[in-house]
């Protein structure tokens, strides 16, 4: 195997250990009105919905992202992904029209 496809796979193996790990928990309330998350230092966010948009802030992150949800369910990636000399998934990337440059959280 060529080492593009074992680093491709090590990737996807600590990317699914990375997001089952987190350690957050969330619940719902019983008729589906608001939605909470608890972080592992207990703080707790009430939302309206369950959150339905994604923002990455680095470009390895953004192509991760973008292998495992629809294009439309990102707001904004980085400006990196429409280089080609920098990524692959030009064409993907194209498909959000909100560019990041250099983000910071």
């Amino acid at each position: 195997m060529s080492k593009k496809i074992i680093y491709s796979i090590l990737a996807i193996v600590l990317c699914s250990l990375l997001f089952t790990g987190c350690g957050n928990t969330s619940t719902q309330s019983v008729n589906g009105s608001s939605y909470s998350v608890t972080d592992s230092q207990g703080t707790q966010v009430q939302f309206s919905q369950k959150p339905q948009r994604i923002v990455t802030l680095s470009m390895s992150t953004d192509e991760i992202v973008l292998g495992l949800v629809k294009t439309d369910r990102l707001t904004a990636i980085s400006y990196l992904l429409d280089d080609p000399t920098c990524s692959n998934i030009t064409a993907l990337a194209q498909k959000i029209s909100t560019k990041i440059k250099n983000p910071s959280a």
